[in-house]
């Protein structure tokens, strides 16, 4: 990952991470995370917290949560931070394929979320990821990836992300025993952008 580019852009990212509402981004998924939120007591890992928008709605809308941020960018993850404030957030600078502080806390989940994490990772770190990931992952959870393709190569360079084939995840997800229950291709971006299309996919340990 370029933590670079996320560290220098922090401010003007967080905002733009900010300004687009969980719900409205993660429709297409939210029938599946529901169960979850209502769960007493239930773990949420976000890997790539970025500014923490995603982690504050699990704290905020979870029935007693259990919330673990994850952020490599130092800068992005302080602001992250602040902006969480005072809600029951565990937040750490780690990040994939390892997530060896993570893996420290000796705590398994039921939703892990990697939102435009794995772009980040070169093409060979793809299953050792995935076996990570579930490893964490507590039965009957689920593990959601959203993937970002992208036509900008200059961008690309720049924020040190590749494209990843659908077929590539979902074959590396079969061989770490993930099984896709929910499968979304081609949105669009939330920011306008027609260079960049998303797909989401939903996993649990088959």
């Amino acid at each position: 990952m370029s933590q670079d580019y996320y560290n220098i852009h922090a401010y003007d990212l967080a905002n733009q991470y900010q300004a687009v509402d969980f719900e409205y981004l993660h429709a297409h998924w939210l029938h599946l995370l529901k169960p979850y939120l209502r769960k007493a007591q239930a773990r949420f890992l976000d890997v790539g917290a970025g500014a923490g928008r995603d982690a504050v709605y699990f704290a905020l809308n979870g029935n007693d949560p259990y919330v673990v941020a994850v952020e490599p960018a130092a800068t992005l993850k302080r602001m992250g931070e602040a902006y969480s404030g005072s809600l029951p957030i565990h937040w750490l600078e780690d990040s994939l394929p390892r997530l060896f502080f993570t893996e420290q806390l000796g705590t398994h989940f039921d939703v892990i979320l990697l939102s435009s994490v794995l772009n980040h990772l070169p093409i060979w770190a793809l299953r050792p990821s995935l076996y990570r990931v579930t490893q964490l992952l507590l039965q009957g959870g689920i593990v959601v990836i959203s993937l970002r393709e992208s036509e900008d190569a200059q961008d690309n360079k720049q924020r040190g992300v590749n494209n990843i084939a659908i077929e590539q995840l979902l074959h590396a997800a079969t061989c770490e025993g993930l099984s896709c229950i929910y499968q979304k291709e081609a949105q669009a971006d939330f920011f306008g952008r027609d260079a960049i299309k998303w797909h989401v996919f939903v996993f649990q340990v088959q």
